[in-house]
């Protein structure tokens, strides 16, 4: 599934979730998992930079408590040494196709007032201009450089209904992975909403989905190793409702 093909999807079901072209390489939870018995982190703990995958092998490190392991594995066996005994610093940038925020980065996020959808959310350049869908549903996303993912945000007008807001966020969480064809990786309960880690072809996706009043807000971050997950996270808890 193309970008275009999975934004025409998403259109149609009246959400906001912008599918990138993925690669469909491995994604990073089963070296979470290989990593937690020899760094003494449980997989949803660690965090995998620097994955460089050669025929029959795969070296990565995995980030433990502030501190980095270098592993290696082909086939079931893997191995995972600490590269700093005694003086763990935060991660170091993980590639080109992962990159981690910065503080020069840091600085540059500003908040964007999303007024159409009572909203505003920081972003960490300018997102552009607002565009409305047939359905309308109202868009602005931030494209990531060489089209490798995208911070999105959106609304669009809840239909008229009794079904408590639960039973709403239901129906837009299975919307939105049936629209990506996602599988659902996990599910927090947030103020107003949801939180949702997503797969779609390999990758991790990261989205908010709020209802606010008579609408329904989406804010999502794909996929989440073209950011980093700092990027990530802060976009998507960023999103607040204005007076």
């Amino acid at each position: 599934m193309n970008r275009k093909e999975s934004l025409r999807s998403l259109q149609a079901f009246g959400l906001a979730v912008v599918a990138v072209a993925l690669s469909g390489c491995l994604g990073t939870e089963p070296l979470q998992v290989a990593s937690a018995a020899q760094t003494g982190c449980a997989p949803d703990q660690i965090e995998i930079t620097n994955d460089q995958q050669t025929w029959g092998a795969r070296a990565w490190v995995a980030w433990c408590g502030g501190k980095p392991y270098q592993c290696s594995g082909a086939g079931q066996t893997y191995s995972c040494k600490a590269v700093y005994e005694d003086k763990p610093n935060p991660p170091p940038a993980a590639s080109s196709s992962a990159p981690r925020e910065t503080r020069a980065n840091a600085a540059a996020w500003s908040r964007y007032p999303f007024d159409v959808c009572g909203i505003s959310a920081e972003f960490p350049s300018d997102p552009g201009t607002m565009r409305t869908d047939q359905a309308k549903m109202h868009i602005v996303d931030l494209p990531l450089a060489q089209s490798r993912g995208d911070l999105t945000l959106a609304c669009s007008a809840l239909p008229r209904t009794n079904k408590p807001a639960k039973a709403l966020l239901d129906g837009a969480r299975e919307g939105m992975l049936k629209a990506v064809r996602g599988k659902l990786v996990k599910e927090t309960d947030v103020l107003g909403g949801r939180e949702v880690l997503f797969d779609v072809q390999g990758q991790q996706a990261l989205a908010r989905l709020l209802v606010l009043g008579d609408k329904i807000i989406v804010a999502t971050a794909l996929p989440v190793s073209a950011m980093g997950t700092v990027t990530a996270k802060r976009f998507v808890t960023s999103v607040q409702a204005v007076e």
